[in-house]
Parts: C-alpha cells; structure tokens; sequence
C-alpha cells in the first residue's frame, strides 16, 4: 500500500497518530512484540481506522520514512536549477538525515535499516524522473544507493561528527576516486 492513498484531513490525522504511537512504543518495545493493538491504543484509533490506512505495523514506519523522504525530495526541488549540482543534492540529503538522525537510530537498534534502504530505493525513484532500464542503470542506480547509505551508516555510528558539508564533500571525493577504477 502507497502511503498516501487517501489524502482527506481525517485520515492524514489518524496516520499521524499511528506512525506517532508506533514510534513512541519503538523507543520501549521490541519491534517484532509490538502488536497492532497496542499501536491502537496508544494512538487513540480504532481497528478499522488501522486497516484503512495501513495493511502492517511495517507499512506505518513506511510511511513515516517516505514523508520524511519527500520533505527532502521537495527541498531539493524547490532549489534554483543551478543549485542541482549533485554535490547540493547531497549536502541537503545529508542535511535531513541529520535532521531525522534520533529516528534513524531507533530503526536501525531495531534491525528495520532494510526498511530504510528500500524506501531509499523508491525516494530516488521518485526524485529522477529518467529510468535507464538497461542492466548498467540498474546496478549503477544500486551502487550509489549503496554507497551513500553506507556512508550514512559509518556517518550515525561514528557520532555524526562531520558537518553535512564536509561529508558530502568526502562523499564527492570518494565517488571521484571510484570513477577512476
């Protein structure tokens, strides 16, 4: 299920709610022992409020991490086209990513990074509009995802001690350094 099916205020609400409630017991619970009715209680919906918006407890984080995604999408769009340079893109990826780093960290302690770099998948997706369907695009594609969540990963574990900026400054030089294999 896409997140954003129905769009009309009451349900955008009782979402919110949800993805609210799921990350809140996230912080205290195993993910694997939260159930669907204790994601219910703590957001105040019902059942069938769940099941309208959500098939899983896994598609509510989804959710979560794709909005977070196009608010990224939508500042990179919103920037002048001489900002586009790939270097701008990535300082503002890097930017958000910090920006959400606390819930990053609650996802990876619960073993969901798989759920991140899929939706990473579908953020980039939705981002460049031209689709090589070739074999190269494809892995070239699940090459740079790679490399940059990666480099966001060791970014989290070493403490986030680089700024946005010098990171993606690193990054260029290591995507820089690969051209040349």
């Amino acid at each position: 299920m896409y997140h954003k099916t129905n769009t009309n205020k009451v349900n955008l609400f009782v979402r919110e709610c949800i993805c609210t409630a799921t990350l809140e017991l996230m912080k205290t619970m195993n993910y694997e022992d939260i159930t669907v009715s204790a994601i219910i209680k703590k957001a105040g919906v019902s059942r069938m409020g769940f099941y309208r918006n959500y098939g899983s407890k896994e598609e509510a984080i989804e959710d979560f991490i794709l909005t977070a995604f196009e608010n990224t999408l939508a500042e990179i769009r919103s920037k002048r086209p001489l900002e586009l340079k790939t270097y701008n893109v990535i300082v503002t990826v890097l930017e958000n990513f910090r920006k959400y780093a606390d819930y990053i960290k609650l996802f990876v302690s619960q073993k969901l990074d798989h759920l991140l770099f899929d939706c990473y998948s579908k953020a980039f997706d939705m981002l460049s509009p031209v689709r090589d369907t070739s074999a190269v695009g494809y892995y070239y594609k699940h090459m740079l995802l790679s490399n940059l969540f990666s480099v966001e990963m060791a970014w989290i574990r070493s403490g986030m001690k680089e700024s946005p900026d010098e990171l993606a400054r690193i990054y260029s030089r290591i995507l820089k350094m690969q051209s040349r294999i």
